[in-house]
């Protein structure tokens, strides 16, 4: 009988928990893609004039992203500043790779990974999570300047 109330309480202790994560993870909302108002996202139509033509007179970074990647969230605040840094002397981007195939046509097949782009090739390439300082130096070996 003790052991059978445990097991209940147990099972109900599990549900709450349960329910109470999944709440909170509705409560917070769609994760990456909706703070990202100052950083557009380029999708498979879009790559082409968004990414390689504009490539051609500035660098372009990508960070291509998924919403449910949890390393893929520290680029938001770093690309804001960048945004803020670089201005206009750069193209600073996001890919959705769980709404584009742009990702996969290029090879990409781990996030976050981020592209440096100039005159329609790829210059630098980085896998997982880069300090800013990093990327920042990358664009400027490829002719961003800051504001």
């Amino acid at each position: 009988m003790k052991q059978s109330i445990v097991v209940a309480f147990a099972a109900v202790v599990f549900l709450v928990m349960g329910g109470a994560i999944i709440a909170w993870s509705v409560f917070q909302g769609g994760g990456v893609e909706e703070n990202f108002d100052i950083i557009p996202h380029f999708t498979d139509e879009s790559f082409e004039k968004d990414v390689v033509e504009s490539s051609k007179t500035r660098p372009v970074l990508v960070d291509f992203y998924a919403p449910w990647c949890y390393p893929c969230k520290f680029y938001e605040p770093m690309l804001r500043e960048m945004v803020k840094e670089l201005g206009d002397s750069v193209v600073i981007g996001k890919v959705n790779i769980d709404k584009n195939l742009i990702g996969r046509r290029l090879g990409i097949n781990r996030v976050p990974t981020v592209l440096i782009i100039r005159d329609g090739e790829i210059k630098n390439a980085f896998l997982g999570v880069q300090p800013k300082e990093t990327l920042v130096k990358a664009l400027k070996e490829h002719g961003a300047t800051e504001q």
